[in-house]
């Protein structure tokens, strides 16, 4: 049985035709779900058009060297002192990394419009700083 959440202005049922306050404006829906039409999935309502794709493609932006023989201890690492020059994705230094997790900081130098949805792997971005 599924369960549903409402956080902020819904309409009363869903899908249905949603007016803004002004009356005559629509919210645009938007079904959202990592998994097609199967699982668990989203409506979102938004105040104007969302967001659409320009293009598909795939993005090389690594080139990390496995240390296979680490030894199991403590380790400091200065992320600060290591900044590479790019973009929000080529200037990522990877750290920390096994079959289900990357951990890496980046330090982008360059200005960017790049959105992107990672259709393999769930991205968590902390910002530290902007």
């Amino acid at each position: 049985m599924p369960f549903y959440m409402r956080v902020g202005k819904v309409p009363p049922k869903r899908h249905i035709t949603f007016y803004k306050d002004d009356g005559k404006s629509l919210y645009r829906e938007e079904l959202f779900s990592t998994k097609g039409f199967s699982g668990i999935y989203s409506n979102k309502y938004h105040l104007y058009m969302p967001p659409q794709v320009e293009s598909i493609g795939e993005l090389n932006h690594t080139d990390s060297t496995d240390w296979l023989e680490a030894p199991l201890q403590y380790y400091h690492f200065q992320t600060d002192k290591k900044q590479t020059k790019g973009n929000f994705l080529t200037s990522r230094n990877e750290f920390l990394k096994n079959d289900h997790c990357v951990i890496s900081t980046g330090n982008p130098t360059e200005d960017t419009d790049l959105l992107y949805r990672n259709s393999s792997k769930h991205d968590l971005v902390f910002v530290h700083h902007g």
